[in-house]
C-alpha cells in the first residue's frame, strides 16, 4: 500500500510540470545544445543589427586593406571604437568578411520569416480550409500531391525543375 502511495505522489509530481517546462530541463542539461543556441540567438542578433555595428557598408571597398587578416584595433579612428579593425580579416577586394557575413544573415532570417509566413500560413491553411470543407476528394488530391512532393529529395526536386524549364 505504502509503494503505492508513494508511485501515486510521483506521478503527481511529474504531472504538476508541464511538458515545457521538462523539455526545457532536459535541454539545459544539455551543454553543447545551449552553447549552439546561443551562438545562433548572436549571430542573428548581430545580423539585425548590423547597421548600429558596423562601421562599413555591404559593398564598401578598401584597397588599402585588401586581404588583411583578423585584427583588433581600438580607438584607431575619431568615428568609433572599431573603425580600423576587421574582425573577421578582409576580402581580395578589401571589403570587411564580418559585415558581410552579417548581412547575409539579415538576409537569411528576412527570407525564412516572409517564406514561412507565406508557405505555412497562406498555403496550409487555405489548403487546410479547401480540405475541410469540401471532404473526400479533395482531401485525396491534396494528400497525395503532399506526399509526392514529400517522397522526393529536395535535390531530386531542383533536377526535375530545372530539366522541365530547359535553358535559359
Amino acid at each position: 500500500m505504502a509503494v503505492r502511495e508513494l508511485e501515486i505522489s510521483e506521478v503527481r509530481q511529474v504531472r504538476r510540470r508541464g511538458h515545457l517546462s521538462r523539455a526545457m530541463g532536459r535541454l539545459v542539461r544539455k551543454k553543447l545544445a545551449v552553447v549552439s543556441i546561443a551562438t545562433l540567438l548572436l549571430l542573428y542578433a548581430g545580423g539585425f543589427t548590423v547597421n548600429w555595428l558596423s562601421p562599413y557598408g555591404y559593398s564598401d571597398l578598401d584597397f588599402g586593406a585588401i586581404r588583411k587578416p583578423p585584427s583588433l584595433e581600438t580607438g584607431a579612428g575619431v568615428t568609433g571604437l572599431w573603425t580600423e579593425s576587421h574582425l573577421a580579416g578582409t576580402d581580395r577586394a578589401g571589403r570587411d568578411v564580418l559585415t558581410r557575413v552579417l548581412w547575409g544573415v539579415q538576409n537569411t532570417a528576412i527570407l525564412t520569416l516572409v517564406s514561412m509566413l507565406s508557405g505555412g500560413l497562406f498555403i496550409g491553411v487555405s489548403l487546410g480550409l479547401r480540405t475541410g470543407y469540401f471532404g473526400k476528394m479533395v482531401d485525396t488530391v491534396i494528400m497525395r500531391a503532399g506526399e509526392v512532393s514529400a517522397s522526393f529529395p529536395d535535390i531530386f526536386l531542383v533536377i526535375i525543375i530545372a530539366a522541365t524549364l530547359g535553358p535559359r
